[in-house]
């Protein structure tokens, strides 16, 4: 089907979920570009492909499609340049339990949904099997998050929990030890370097771990240069790194 009209209703519905409200309502989000949209095609529930003429070659098999007008592709997503494609797609279960092993990224309060991505393609790329967001942290499947995933979003496991002390109780009863990351606290963490029941907690830039008397233990990433801290961001990734990554030695 070709869509030439901004009135149309499908397109009025994809757009429609750029709003948080919406995407909460529905149950759906959207995944925009060909990198991500094929991951979402990959692994994930895709209800529908929107795509201009010059992109359409994401429009097979059996996933419901639309054809639309370049010059309105720009209403649906948000990024600065059009997409060329989006998916509307189904949001996984952010209330299910965390897998039962492997290492977790938890995510206390990080408001910024392009670090919050960020960290997840982060925890995908180095075999964390989830990352449990707490507090005011941003929408993993915000337009935002989802880009900066890069379609990470859908290979590792993505949960929400009310407050950090409901995600520690659940990952504890699981068997993993709740380690916060903190500049200059504790041991280094390459100290935990291959250990798979670890969950690592990151706090917001601003105010760090919302509760610093709940992790079980401390740890930090070494700096010998002269910078006293990190984007959460880069931390997080340098940490995964040391933390799930054994030493070549092993």
């Amino acid at each position: 089907m070709d869509v030439s009209s901004a009135r149309n209703p499908r397109l009025r519905a994809a757009v429609a979920l750029r709003r948080g409200r919406e995407r909460r309502a529905r149950g759906l989000h959207l995944a925009e570009g060909p990198t991500v949209v094929a991951e979402a095609l990959a692994h994930a529930d895709v209800r529908e492909v929107l795509a201009t003429p010059e992109h359409d070659g994401l429009l097979t098999g059996d996933v419901p499609r639309l054809r639309v007008a370049s010059h309105l592709m720009d209403r649906i997503g948000d990024a600065v340049t059009p997409p060329g494609v989006v998916a509307v797609v189904r949001t996984p279960d952010t209330a299910a339990p965390v897998p039962a092993t492997g290492p977790v990224l938890v995510l206390d309060g990080v408001a910024d949904p392009g670090n919050v991505g960020t960290l997840v393609r982060s925890a995908a790329a180095l075999d964390a099997v989830a990352v449990v967001l707490v507090g005011p942290s941003a929408d993993p499947f915000g337009p935002k998050a989802v880009r900066a995933s890069a379609g990470a979003c859908y290979r590792v496991a993505v949960r929400r929990r009310d407050d950090l002390a409901a995600a520690a109780a659940e990952l504890r009863a699981s068997g993993r030890s709740v380690v916060g990351l903190a500049a200059g606290a504790g041991l280094p963490v390459t100290t935990l370097a291959g250990r798979r029941d670890v969950a690592l907690v990151l706090g917001s830039e601003a105010h760090g771990v919302s509760d610093p008397a709940l992790p079980d233990a401390w740890a930090h990433v070494p700096m010998p240069g002269a910078v006293e801290s990190l984007n959460v961001a880069a931390a997080g990734a340098i940490a995964l790194h040391a933390l799930l990554v054994p030493p070549a030695s092993a």
